[in-house]
């Protein structure tokens, strides 16, 4: 990553404003991936591996003997045993912890997503992946034809904003609303008119929504559950899961294999007190 002085920015960025700009950050080897085709190529080079993957394998809850996790039990009856089980369900985490008289203090927010028509020209508008901390949105083009758009209310970088409004709390994830409100997409847009013009000009189609799961510090929640052995959580990506994902699977593979793994430290589930 490099940083980029305003003028430096301003020349990246042909008729985005410089207003209230300090310095900002550029990734030249920056990247966007299909999650469908991405997780499928991960699962395919794990089968090459010897993994046995088990798709729509629904998990009812962790098996618990004692002071130790020693398994998995399926919803069609089966149970898995295991030396050591890696918990890492998402916005599942906190339910399947309860199966076991463990907790952790997590909670899913619904983050809206506004799709914009930029009739052919998504990539002159906006052409690289974008994040505002000023104006606290974010971006990316999809193809010409379309503009993904999001709001940031910060987190994962030590500073909260007062000024959006955090993404509602949802209480289950098998159901919520995917879908997102006209009047949500124009509150969206509305954050990107003082820094990007063009965007205001855009039409709107209909967006989507997804879940995140959140940590109480917007940092990832990585390693052993304290109190109980044979557990490994990695949870509260705090939206930032998917990008760091390979590099977080590697720790934890580590983790297993060798024990403990000092990168993994400010991570800890342990930061949160007993649970």
């Amino acid at each position: 990553m490099e940083t980029l002085s305003p003028q430096a920015y301003a020349d990246a960025a042909p008729g985005f404003s410089i207003d209230d700009v300090a310095v900002a950050i550029w990734e030249p080897e920056f990247g966007y991936a299909d999650a469908f085709g991405a997780t499928n190529a991960i699962a395919k080079a794990a089968r090459t591996q010897g993994a046995k993957v088990l798709q729509n394998a629904l998990v009812r809850g962790l098996r618990r003997q004692g002071d130790r996790i020693i398994g998995v039990d399926l919803a069609n009856g089966d149970r898995l045993a295991a030396d050591t089980v890696v918990l890492a369900a998402g916005p599942w985490t906190r339910r399947l912890l309860r199966t076991a008289d463990l907790d952790l203090p997590l909670h899913v927010e619904r983050h809206p997503m506004a799709v914009l028509d930029a009739s052919g020209k998504a990539r002159q508008i906006m052409p690289f992946a974008w994040c505002d901390d000023i104006s606290c949105n974010y971006g990316r083009p999809d193809n010409e034809g379309v503009i993904l758009a999001g709001t940031w209310a910060g987190g994962g970088t030590g500073l909260r904003h007062d000024e959006p409004v955090r993404p509602r709390r949802v209480e289950d994830p098998d159901h919520y609303m995917e879908g997102v409100e006209e009047r949500e997409s124009v509150v969206i847009v509305k954050t990107f008119a003082s820094r990007i013009p063009a965007m205001a000009q855009l039409g709107i189609r209909p967006g989507y929504a997804g879940l995140y799961d959140m940590s109480p510090d917007d940092l990832p929640v990585i390693g052993p559950m304290p109190n109980v052995g044979g557990l490994i959580v990695a949870a509260g990506s705090s939206g930032h899961g998917f990008k760091t994902g390979p590099a977080v699977g590697e720790a934890i593979a580590h983790l297993v294999t060798f024990g403990h793994q000092r990168i993994l430290e400010p991570f800890s589930p342990a930061r949160f007190g007993a649970v």
